[in-house]
C-alpha cells in the first residue's frame, strides 16, 4: 500500500497517487485529513466520481483515510465509508494499562538505572495519563483541550533512554525537554504551561525516586518497587476504575464539574437535533414565541447611554490639562455598549419584520430565530458583545445590569466601588487605574503593578443596583459610606472564586466547601505600587472574564479571556492551588436553567429552602431535639390517667360500729348499711373514710383528696383544667405570629418550669389543707396545658418544604404517642402522684439547654422582613447540608427583591387603615374566615372523640390500665403512620374523610358490643382509637397548610382552642353518663352525626398536598389559588 501524510501542498500529490492506484488496484492511506481542510472539497469530488462509476476503478482498490474530528471533513464521504473510531481509553487505569502493553520487558527491566529507571518510566506514563484525564474537567483541567497522544509518551521515554545511557539522570535537562518541548510544545496558554510544569514535578522529579513516595495523599496511587514488568501490570489492574479527584490535585467538587459538563453536552445535543416544526394545538406557534420574545427584549432595552448627561466634574482636566483616564475608559465603554445596543435593536426589528413577512428571512435572521427557540444568544450579538456563557434570558438581564452600572457612573460620577464584571473591556479599565496613579505621582507606568487587599465587605451587585437606581443625585448609599476611603487605587466587587474560597476568619484562601463550585470573593482593593515585589508565599491567581477561561491568544502570550493576576494570601504552596485549577472569575456559572424560572410566579420561598437542603443534616439535628417537645405534651396530657386515677376502694368501717352483736354492717364503695336484728331495721349511712387498693396505681391524688363518690366530679375538673389551659393556644398562636416561634417556645417552657417548681415545692414541703393542695394542683395542670406542641409543630413544618410536611407532621404526632408510653413507664415506677410530677419536671428541665440553640422559622423571618437574620439562618442550613451559595443565593435574592419591591410599592401607594378597618377587612375575607371556622369545628370534633376514646380505653376493665395505654399508643402510632403514608400519595382531604368514615363505623358499632365477648369490645375500641388517631394526625398537618405564615399561628391556635374545648367536655361527659347505658348509646350516635358533618365540611376545603406554604393573605385576589386552580366549590388557599 501507499501512504501519505496530508498537509500544506500535499493535496495534488495525493490526487496523483489516487489516480494511479485506482487503475492499478492498490491500497492508499491518506493520513491527517483534518490538516488539509482546503483540499477536502477536491477529495469529496474524487470519492463521489469513484462511487458513481465516473472514474473507472479496479476491484482491488481501497482508500483508507484518517482524521481527527473536524467540521471540514466531508459528510458524504463519512456516509459512504466503513467507520472505525479510535479514542484514548477513559480512566487512569485504562491509560496506564495501554501504556504498559506497548512497553517491552527488555526496555523496562534491563536498564542500568535499575529501580530508578522503572520509577521514571512508571512516573512519565502516569503523568501522561493524568494529562489525558484532566481534560474531562474542562477549564479546571486545562484552559484549552490539548490533543496529547501516545507518540508524546513514546518520544519522552526515548529521550529519557538516550539521556540516561551513562547511568546518570540529568534532571534539569529532562524536565525542561519534557515540560517545554515534548509536552509543552503543544501548550499555547501560559497558565496551562504553568499547570503542566506543576503536574510534571509531581510525577517526575528527584523526590519521586524515594521508596516511600506517594502520588496522592491517600496513598492509593504510587509506584511499586518490583523487578518484572508483569508485576507492574498486575498492580495497574488493581487501581480503582473510577478515578479519585485527589490524584489530579482536586477535591470532590471536580467530579460535579465533569458530570455537569457531560449533562450539558447531552442536553445541548438533544436540543440541536430537535425539529422546529410546531404541531397543531392550542399552544403558541414558534413564530408567536419568537415574535413575543423579540418584542419583550426590545421593550426592556434602554434607548442609549448618553455621556452628555455626565456631570462636569468627570471632564475637569488636571493641572497639566489632561483628562482623567477613568473618564476616557467611561467614554470608550459607552461607545461599545451603544454600538451593541444598536445591533441588538436593529436585528430584533428585522426579526419581527421577517416573521410578519415584510423582509426576507436571511441566514443571519434564521440563526437568530433558532437561537431564540433554544434560549441561546444569537451569534450576531455575541460577535459584537463581551464574552459570556449565559443563556439568552440571563444574558439580557446581565446586559441591563451592565447598562445600569454605566448609567449610574454617568449620572453620579466615579463610583465608590467598581463592578469589574460590568465593564466591556476590564483590561482597559485597569490600565486606566495605573495611568491615574502614574500621573498623580509622576511615575513611569511600566514600573507600576497592583497590590491586592481583600476587604471584609461583600456586595451583591443586583441588590445594590436596585438601591442605587432609586438614589437622588448628590446622595450616597449607606453601604458606600461604610466602605473605607482609599487614597490610591480602586475598590472592586462582583468577582467569584472557582475551586477555592475566602475565609474571613483566617484572612486567606482555603479549600472550597463540598458542593460549592463557585464562591463569592469579598470586595477587593487594588492599589498601584512602584516596582512591587510579589510575596512568594501568596498564590498568583489568574482572573478570567468567564468560566471558559480559554480565549484568542493575544500578543502578550495570554488569552483575551484573561484580565489580570491577583495575589491572594495562603498557607499552602502554589502547586496545591495550581493543580486544583483555582482561579478568579468575573462571571459565575449560570445557577438556574433559565431566567424565566426565576421570574415565574410559581417561584416561592420554599424553593430557597429546597436549594439550601430541605431535609439534610441541619434538619436531622434540630428535628431530633424538637420532637422532645411533642413528647412532653404527650406526657402532660395523660398525667390525669395515672396521677388522678380512681383506684379500687371500699368504705372503711370503724371498729366501734361492730361492737354490738345484734347488728351487721354491710360496706360498699360510697356508703354502708347497718342491719339491726333486734329492731329488724336497715339504715344507710354515707361513707367518710375508705380503704384504697394501691396495687395498680399506687398513691393517687384521688386517694389523698378522696375524690370519689360524690366528689368524683373534682377528679374530672383536673382533666378539664388542663384542657382549659390548652385553650390558650389561640392566644399563644397570636404570640408566636408576633414574637416568632423561637421566643414563644422559650417563654412557654420557662413558664411551665417556673410554675411546676413553685407549686410542687409547696405541695412537697409546706403542710396545707387538701383544698389548698387541690388549688395548687389545678394551677399546675392549667399551666401544663399551655404546652409547646403547636409552636414546635409549626416550626418543624417551616424548617422544611411541603414535600416533607407529611413526614415531619407525622414525626411530631408519633412523638406525642411516645410521650404516652414514657408517662406509662414513669407512672409504673413512681407509684405516687407527686413523685410523678417531679419526674415530669425533670424531663422539662433537661430540654432547657436546647432552647439556647433552637432556630427561628425562616418563613417567619421573611414575613417580618428580617433579611439579615434570614440570610444568616439560610447560610447555616446550607453549610450543614453541604450546599453551596451558588445553589440557593440566586433564588434568595430574587425572593427578597420581590418582597422589597412589594414593600416599596405598598409604601408608595400606602393607604392608612384604622384598626377597625383592618379588622373589618380581615373578618370579611371569606376564604380565610371559612377555613378558620371549618378547621375549628374539625378540631372540636376530632379532639373530643380522641380524648373520649383515649380516656375510655384507660378505664376499660378488660385489660389493666398500663397495658391499655401502651396498646392504645401503639395503635395511635400505627394510625398516624398509616395516615401519613396515604396522605403522601392521595392527599389530605380524601384520607381525612376516609378515617372519619372509619370512625363513624366504630361509633355505630360500639353500643352494639356491650354484652359481647371482651375480645370484640377491645378490637372495636382499639379500631376506633386507630381511626380517630389517623383523622387527628391528618388535621394537624392539613390545618397549618391552609393558612399563610402571617396567620398560621393564629389559625392553628384557633383550631387547637376549639379542639381543646372538645377535649375539655370529654371527661365531663364521661363523668356525667357513667354507667348509664342509654345515655352512653345516645352520645355515641350524637358523635357519629358530628363526624358526618365533619365529612361534609371537609369537602369545602382545598387540597394542600405538595402546595408550597403561602406567606401572606392575598386580599386583592380572594378567589384565586397561588399554586393551581382547584374545584370551584372549594375554598381556595390565599
Amino acid at each position: 500500500y501507499k501512504a501519505i501524510s496530508l498537509g500544506q501542498g500535499q493535496g495534488p500529490v495525493a490526487e496523483d497517487m489516487i489516480s494511479k492506484s485506482v487503475v492499478a488496484g492498490e491500497w492508499i492511506f491518506l493520513q491527517n485529513c483534518h490538516l488539509a481542510a482546503s483540499w477536502m472539497i477536491n477529495m469529496e469530488a474524487i470519492v463521489k466520481n469513484i462511487n458513481e462509476g465516473i472514474t473507472p476503478c479496479h476491484n482491488n482498490f481501497r482508500l483508507f483515510l484518517s482524521s481527527m474530528p473536524a467540521k471540514t471533513f466531508p459528510v458524504s464521504v463519512l456516509q459512504n465509508s466503513v467507520k472505525v473510531t479510535s479514542e484514548p481509553p477513559k480512566g487512569i487505569r485504562a491509560n496506564m494499562k495501554r501504556a504498559f502493553i506497548d512497553i517491552t520487558p527488555t526496555f523496562f527491566e534491563t536498564h542500568r538505572l535499575e529501580m530508578d529507571w522503572k520509577k521514571i518510566v512508571f512516573g512519565i506514563c502516569f503523568f501522561h495519563a493524568i494529562l489525558l484525564e484532566r481534560k474531562k474537567f474542562g477549564p479546571l483541567g486545562f484552559n484549552i483541550r490539548y490533543e496529547f497522544n501516545d507518540s508524546d509518551r513514546e518520544c519522552a521515554l526515548l529521550n529519557f533512554d538516550m539521556f540516561c545511557k551513562e547511568g546518570a539522570i540529568p534532571w534539569d535537562a529532562l524536565i525542561y525537554i519534557t515540560g517545554e518541548i515534548t509536552y509543552g510544545g503543544r501548550v499555547t496558554d501560559s497558565w496551562d504551561q504553568r499547570c503542566l510544569r506543576t503536574i510534571l514535578r509531581q510525577f517526575f522529579s528527584p523526590e519521586t525516586l524515594a521508596s516511600d513516595y506517594k502520588y496522592s495523599p491517600s496513598g492509593i496511587y504510587y509506584c511499586p518497587e518490583s523487578k518484572f514488568l508483569q508485576q507492574y501490570r498486575d498492580y495497574i489492574e488493581e487501581l480503582p476504575i473510577n478515578d479519585n479527584p485527589e490524584i489530579f490535585g482536586m477535591n470532590s467538587n471536580a467530579n460535579i464539574t465533569f458530570q455537569t459538563q457531560e449533562s450539558n453536552y447531552l442536553v445541548n445535543t438533544i436540543i440541536d437535533i430537535q425539529p422546529r416544526v410546531s404541531s397543531g394545538g392550542a399552544g403558541k406557534s414558534n413564530d408567536e414565541i419568537v415574535y413575543e420574545l423579540a418584542e419583550t427584549i426590545l421593550a426592556k432595552l434602554p434607548e442609549k447611554l448618553d455621556i452628555e448627561k455626565a456631570p462636569r466634574s468627570l471632564f475637569e482636566p488636571d493641572a497639566k490639562d489632561r483628562l482623567n483616564s477613568l473618564t476616557t475608559v467611561l467614554q470608550q465603554e459607552v461607545d461599545r455598549y451603544n454600538r451593541l445596543l444598536n445591533i441588538i435593536k436593529l436585528s430584533l426589528s428585522n426579526q419581527m419584520k421577517a416573521i410578519k413577512g415584510l423582509v426576507v428571512m436571511d441566514e443571519t435572521l434564521e440563526k437568530m430565530y433558532t437561537a431564540f427557540l433554544n434560549n441561546q444568544v444569537p451569534s450576531i450579538w455575541t460577535d459584537a458583545a463581551y464574552p459570556s456563557l449565559k443563556s439568552l434570558a440571563s444574558w439580557i438581564k446581565d446586559l441591563l445590569l451592565r447598562c445600569d452600572f454605566i448609567g449610574l457612573w454617568i449620572t453620579h460620577g466615579l463610583p465608590k466601588s467598581y463592578w469589574l464584571p460590568g465593564l466591556f473591556f476590564p483590561q482597559g479599565f485597569l490600565t486606566g487605574v495605573l495611568q491615574v496613579h502614574a500621573r498623580k505621582y509622576d511615575l513611569p507606568i511600566d514600573e507600576l503593578s497592583f497590590h491586592f487587599t481583600i476587604l471584609s465587605f461583600e456586595r451583591d451587585h443586583t441588590t445594590y443596583n436596585e438601591q442605587a437606581k432609586r438614589l437622588d443625585y448628590g446622595k450616597k448609599l449607606d453601604v458606600d459610606e461604610q466602605l473605607p476611603h482609599v487614597k490610591d487605587g480602586v475598590i472592586l466587587h462582583g468577582l467569584y472564586m472557582e475551586a477555592f474560597r475566602w475565609d474571613n476568619e483566617q484572612k486567606q484562601i482555603v479549600d472550597a466547601a463540598r458542593g460549592e463550585m463557585i464562591a463569592t470573593l469579598p470586595m477587593l482593593h487594588m492599589e498601584p505600587r512602584q516596582n512591587y515585589v510579589v510575596d512568594p508565599t501568596q498564590y498568583i491567581s489568574p482572573l478570567y472574564k468567564t468560566a471558559a477561561r480559554a480565549g484568542v491568544l493575544s500578543t502578550t502570550g495570554h488569552s483575551t479571556n484573561f484580565v489580570v493576576t491577583v495575589n491572594l494570601p495562603t498557607d499552602k504552596p502554589q502547586d496545591y492551588w495550581i493543580a486544583m485549577g483555582s482561579a478568579l472569575l468575573c462571571q459565575e456559572n449560570e445557577p438556574l436553567s433559565s431566567d424565566e424560572e426565576t421570574n415565574s410566579k410559581n417561584l416561592t420561598f420554599e424553593r430557597v429552602i429546597e436549594e439550601c437542603g430541605s431535609f439534610g443534616r441541619y434538619q436531622y439535628i434540630h428535628f431530633f431535639f424538637l420532637i422532645f417537645f411533642p413528647i412532653a405534651t404527650g406526657i402532660y396530657n395523660f398525667y390525669y390517667v395515672f396521677g388522678v386515677a380512681e383506684t379500687l376502694y371500699e368504705c372503711h368501717i370503724s371498729n366501734d360500729i361492730n361492737q354490738d352483736f345484734n347488728i351487721e354492717v354491710l360496706p360498699s364503695q360510697c356508703s354502708y348499711i347497718i342491719k339491726n336484728y333486734q329492731t329488724e331495721t336497715n339504715e344507710t349511712y354515707p361513707c367518710t373514710n375508705w380503704n384504697y387498693d394501691r396495687s395498680v396505681f399506687g398513691k393517687t391524688f384521688s386517694e389523698e383528696a378522696n375524690f370519689i363518690c360524690q366528689r368524683s366530679v373534682y377528679r374530672s375538673l383536673l382533666a378539664m383544667i388542663l384542657q382549659i389551659g390548652a385553650m390558650l393556644a389561640f392566644f399563644t398562636g397570636q404570640i408566636t405570629d408576633l414574637l416568632g416561634r423561637r421566643r414563644t417556645m422559650q417563654l412557654l417552657i420557662c413558664l411551665l418550669l417556673v410554675t411546676s417548681l413553685i407549686t410542687q415545692t409547696l405541695l412537697q414541703f409546706v403542710p396545707m389543707s387538701i383544698n389548698l393542695k387541690f388549688i395548687l394542683l389545678l394551677i399546675n395542670q392549667f399551666v401544663s396545658g399551655i404546652d409547646t406542641f403547636m409552636v414546635s409543630f409549626i416550626l418543624l413544618m417551616e424548617l422544611t418544604t411541603s414535600s416533607y410536611a407529611t413526614f415531619v407532621g407525622n414525626l411530631a404526632l408519633v412523638a406525642f404517642t411516645f410521650g404516652e408510653i414514657i408517662l406509662t413507664g414513669m407512672a409504673y415506677i413512681c407509684r405516687h402522684w407527686l413523685l410523678l410530677k417531679w419526674v415530669m419536671t425533670l424531663y422539662i428541665l433537661a430540654l432547657v439547654p436546647y432552647l439556647f440553640f433552637v432556630p427561628e422559622s425562616p418563613h417567619w423571618l421573611l414575613t417580618k422582613h428580617r433579611y439579615d437574620e434570614l440570610k444568616e439562618l439560610l447560610h447555616q442550613i446550607a453549610r450543614y447540608n453541604h450546599r453551596s451559595e451558588s445553589q440557593w443565593l440566586p433564588y434568595y435574592r430574587y425572593i427578597i427583591d420581590k418582597h422589597q419591591k412589594q414593600k416599596d410599592l405598598n409604601q408608595k401607594n400606602k393607604i392608612t387603615l384604622s384598626l377597625f378597618s383592618k379588622l373589618r377587612r380581615f373578618l370579611t375575607h371569606i376564604p380565610t374566615m371559612s377555613k378558620l371556622f371549618i378547621s375549628g369545628f374539625l378540631g372540636f370534633v376530632t379532639l373530643l372523640l380522641y380524648f373520649q376514646i383515649s380516656y375510655g380505653l384507660a378505664t376499660m376493665n378488660e385489660i389493666d390500665p398500663y397495658s391499655n395505654i401502651i396498646i392504645g399508643a401503639f395503635v395511635e402510632t400505627i394510625g398516624y403512620i398509616a395516615a401519613s403514608l396515604f396522605m403522601i400519595r392521595y392527599g389530605r382531604k380524601s384520607i381525612f374523610i376516609l378515617f372519619l368514615i372509619l370512625t363513624i363505623i366504630c361509633l355505630l358499632l360500639r353500643p352494639l358490643t356491650y354484652n359481647q365477648n371482651r375480645f370484640i369490645i377491645i378490637i372495636i375500641a382499639q379500631l376506633g382509637k386507630f381511626a380517630i388517631s389517623g383523622a387527628t394526625g391528618v388535621t394537624y398537618i392539613f390545618v397549618p397548610e391552609l393558612f399563610p405564615t402571617t396567620f398560621r399561628g393564629t389559625g392553628m391556635g384557633f383550631f387547637v382552642f376549639l379542639g381543646r374545648c372538645g377535649s375539655t367536655i370529654a371527661p365531663l361527659i364521661d363523668a356525667s353518663i357513667n354507667h348509664n347505658h342509654v345515655l352512653i348509646t345516645a352520645m355515641y350516635y350524637l358523635y357519629a352525626i358530628l363526624t358526618i358533618l365533619c365529612v361534609l365540611l371537609t369537602l369545602l376545603l382545598p387540597e394542600t398536598r405538595n402546595v408550597p406554604l403561602v406567606d401572606k393573605i392575598n386580599y386583592n385576589n380572594s378567589n384565586q389559588n397561588n399554586k393551581k386552580p382547584y374545584n370551584t366549590q372549594s375554598i381556595d388557599r390565599t
